[in-house]
């Protein structure tokens, strides 16, 4: 009998400590998982204010003797710096996919949505990578994004809808948010946002 109380007592004092040991190991994953996202959190905005300082260095660098001149090298640019900029954020563990469009608020949170599903960056459905081409006036490709684009009377360009003219193929542009964005994702740590250069920003 009393080696049955004796090993009673063992198990009652053994099954304490395995949960504790238990919640200590659950508490530290957990721990570990709430500062990965910190830390991913913070990259994330970091990483979007490079996006747009990036992004504004494009803007202000383009150059031409007219309007024209300046959307057209400004576009040129941008399908570069598309490129650039997402194969510098993968260097950062981010998966990003920037683009230009005409989205709402609705859009845009579906979209979320769909990335932290998918864990890949997603663009709205209305939005183009700044290396499409359409159609100009004259039956001549030129690059979408000069529908997104207006010389700037401070110099270089700025995104605007007044490049909306430009381009016949852009007029079902004309609505919603009038931006360039990025649609990022952080696989490992569940993270998915999406960055927004609106209307006026050079």
């Amino acid at each position: 009998m009393r080696g049955v109380i004796s090993f009673v007592l063992v198990l009652l004092l053994v099954a304490p400590l395995s949960t504790m040991h238990a919640l200590a190991d659950s508490s530290a994953a957990q721990t570990a998982l709430a500062v990965r996202k910190a830390v991913s959190l913070e990259k994330r905005y970091y990483l979007e204010i490079a996006l747009k300082e990036s992004l504004h260095q494009v803007l202000a660098s383009a150059q031409g003797a007219d309007r024209k001149q300046v959307v057209q090298d400004a576009s040129a640019k941008l399908a570069e710096w598309e490129k650039q900029a997402e194969k510098a954020f993968a260097e950062e563990g981010a998966e990003v996919d920037v683009w230009f469009g005409a989205v709402d608020e609705d859009e845009l949170a579906r979209v979320r949505e769909k990335m932290l599903e998918e864990k890949k960056p997603v663009k709205p459905s209305s939005a183009h990578d700044f290396s499409q081409y359409g159609i100009g006036w004259k039956g001549e490709l030129v690059q979408l994004s000069q529908a997104f684009l207006d010389a700037s009377a401070e110099g270089g360009a700025v995104i605007s809808r007044n490049g909306l003219a430009a381009v016949p193929d852009a007029a079902a542009f004309d609505g919603g948010l009038f931006c360039f964005g990025a649609s990022m994702v952080f696989p490992k740590e569940g993270i998915a946002a999406i960055a927004v250069a609106p209307e006026g920003f050079r």
